[in-house]
């Protein structure tokens, strides 16, 4: 059952969109097995030999993880462009050394990560968590069985075991709303999961259930599972609170089969077919993501649900043919040091495979000729730029950003700390421009107010202009009301203290000119259009001194695909990248209201479609002369081509100076 959820929930199967509580039953029957076999070692023989317990769990767990790391790294060779390969290489050391939820919990902590596309090994992140857990918990055992002596040692576990989990509940409770992907992925917010079925191995000996009592709780346990599976969602608070009813069904479930049986639900889960999912589910689990991420990326096209479910029962067949190796190495007469020695190699060789995957890798360059550096005058100039770079053929090899170095190509207040992530709400001075200068410019916003920092800066040194970057991811400068983050599953909270703050600070720098901008799309439909614009203009008054000219820069494109992997995907078509304005935003009609609020008021409305599309057809260049305009998927643009605009603006510091 844990297995099924997951898969079908990867598969995007309709209604399966809390699947991810697969995951946590896994953790509940690994705590339960484990627990159980090393609590009888130590009843039997007094001690609990170590040294065979991770002999036995090398054996069990190495072979299948080995083979499908090195199966992804070599499909990903030919399926991924050659940025992500390089990414998956990294990801493939952390995995083989069993340390990938932490790796991926620190690139899930920053917003600007959030469109780079899934690694094909991001599923081990729940292996590492169980070899984590594997570590430390025949140590506490060992310890119980020297405090507790025989005697006592139950008694000895289940504090220890109850103290560990309760701890490590109110950490995952406590950090789930403020670091999601760290609360998600780490050992130290799940090992209260794995501590639930430990406690129910401890205890079961003792529990004495009448029938009907079982009956209520398999099938109250399961139906608690189900429900999670189908009622959480992606924008579930998760683990914190919402994972204890998952994890209670899993208890629940295993309390009932524990001194007796269920009949109607051994008929279910004792049924051949799913014996045999049960059989394989290790080796489904880790085939069925790679394949999921790697194939449609093959073909070069999403695939719909139906295609990858599909998809899954391949994984399903490739993970009946891993269950031999499986069962082979279970039966190698092998000694201990053997398998020792074998794991450590075969960790070795999925570490070897990824680096000599990376060392063959092409220098990916364009293959075009090479392109003068044009510059940008005004819009006229912009306009002739992108009607040349629409008939571009290969890709110049002279690109800037390089290739590889697209996704990376952030303005300079990112590296300084003046553009707050998520959880950030303290800022520095952040002063650019010339410090000396006689008049200040003022920037607020989002990240889309932060990607025209490069093209004011360099106009603020030109034209004597201290310039103050105040910006925060995902955080519009709208008064609209606390808005919801999809990254943190919570109300952006933070967002509204750097906004109460923010005010004050603009108001107390007397700014000459205040400029602004933000993301149409980030409070999605909980506004009308019109509820969008009043706030924008509402927020820019109460921030602007009654001398401050008001500039807005509306909100830019977004092409309909990733740069860096479309670019090196079509290195000798560089226009096939081109994407229409039509498709860019998916509120159309909000750019319309916001310019319109903004000119009513008085201030300077910027219409900066043609900066990146042509107004006679709509299309967008990804390349404009040698230079990618957009960094992303979501409407951000390179610093380098935000440099190149920087003429264009020159008329916002020239009008008041």
């Amino acid at each position: 059952m844990a297995v099924l959820l997951v898969v079908l929930y990867h598969a995007d199967v309709p209604g399966v969109t809390g699947g991810y509580v697969g995951v946590d039953v896994f953790f509940v029957i690994s705590g339960f097995l484990i627990t159980a076999a090393l609590v009888a070692e130590a009843e039997r023989e007094g001690r609990i030999a170590l040294a065979r317990f991770y002999g036995r769990r090398m054996r069990r767990l190495l072979p299948a993880a080995v083979i499908v790391m090195v199966f992804t790294v070599l499909l990903a060779r030919v399926a991924l462009p050659v940025s992500q390969v390089q990414s998956l290489v990294r990801d493939t050391f952390f995995a083989a050394v069993y340390g990938i939820n932490y790796h991926l919990a620190a690139e899930g902590v920053e917003y600007q990560n959030a469109t780079a596309p899934p690694s094909a090994l991001q599923h081990f992140w729940s292996l590492s968590v169980e070899e984590q857990f594997y570590v430390f918990w025949p140590l506490l055992i060992v310890l119980a069985l020297v405090l507790g002596r025989q005697r006592r040692f139950r008694t000895v576990m289940v504090v220890a075991i109850s103290v560990v989990s309760a701890g490590t509940l109110l950490a995952s409770v406590l950090q789930t709303p403020e670091n999601t992907s760290l609360a998600y992925f780490s050992i130290h917010t799940r090992a209260w999961e794995l501590g639930a079925g430990a406690l129910l191995a401890l205890t079961a000996h003792r529990l004495a259930l009448p029938d009907r009592a079982r009956v209520l709780l398999a099938w109250g346990g399961m139906a608690a599972i189900v429900a999670t599976a189908f009622l959480y969602t992606e924008r579930t608070l998760y683990p914190g609170w919402a994972a204890i009813v998952p994890v209670a069904g899993a208890v629940a479930l295993l309390a009932a089969g524990t001194g007796g049986t269920v009949p109607s639900m051994q008929r279910f889960l004792g049924h051949g077919a799913m014996q045999y999912m049960g059989k394989v589910s290790y080796a489904w689990y880790l085939w069925h993501w790679p394949l999921l991420v790697l194939l449609p990326a093959w073909v070069g096209y999403e695939l719909g649900w139906g295609y990858r479910v599909e998809i899954v029962f391949l994984a399903f067949w490739a993970a009946v043919l891993t269950y031999f190796v499986e069962d082979a190495a279970a039966r190698h007469s092998l000694t201990l040091r053997g398998w020792l020695a074998a794991g450590s190699g075969m960790s070795a060789v999925a570490v070897l495979t990824a680096l000599g995957i990376l060392v063959t890798l092409p220098n990916v360059v364009g293959t075009g000729v090479a392109r003068q550096d044009v510059f940008a005058t005004d819009v006229t100039s912009v306009q002739q730029e992108l009607r040349a770079s629409l008939s571009l053929a290969a890709v110049p090899r002279n690109l800037d950003p390089e290739l590889t170095r697209i996704s990376d190509d952030y303005p300079a207040t990112t590296a300084a700390g003046c553009h707050l992530d998520l959880r950030d709400v303290r800022q520095g001075t952040c002063l650019f421009g010339d410090p000396e200068g006689a008049e200040v410019m003022v920037l607020v916003g989002d990240s889309h107010a932060e990607q025209w920092f490069p093209a004011l800066d360099a106009e603020a040194r030109a034209n004597g202009y201290q310039l103050y970057s105040l910006t925060k991811s995902a955080c519009p400068i709208a008064s609209i009301g606390t808005v919801y983050s999809n990254d943190l599953k919570r109300e952006y909270s933070e967002c509204d203290t750097w906004r109460s703050e923010l005010g004050e600070r603009v108001r107390s720098l007397d700014a000459d000119v205040l400029v602004s901008s933000q993301a149409d799309a980030v409070p999605w439909d909980t506004v009308s259009d019109t509820e969008w614009a009043r706030g924008t203009v509402s927020a820019l008054r109460d921030m602007a001194g009654p001398d401050t000219s008001v500039v807005y820069l509306g909100d830019t494109p977004a092409a309909q695909a990733d740069p860096e992997t479309c670019l090196q995907e079509n290195v000798e078509r560089a226009a096939a990248c081109a994407f229409d304005e039509s498709g860019s935003f998916p509120f159309p009609e909000r750019r319309g209201a916001v310019q319109a609020s903004v000119t009513s008021a008085g201030w300077t409305y910027v219409d900066t479609l043609p900066f990146f599309c042509r107004e006679s057809s709509g299309e967008c260049p990804m390349v404009v002369n040698n230079i990618v305009q957009p960094r992303d998927s979501t409407g951000h643009m390179t610093a380098t081509y935000s440099a190149w605009l920087a003429p264009v603006l020159a008329p916002l510091f020239q009008e008041q100076s």
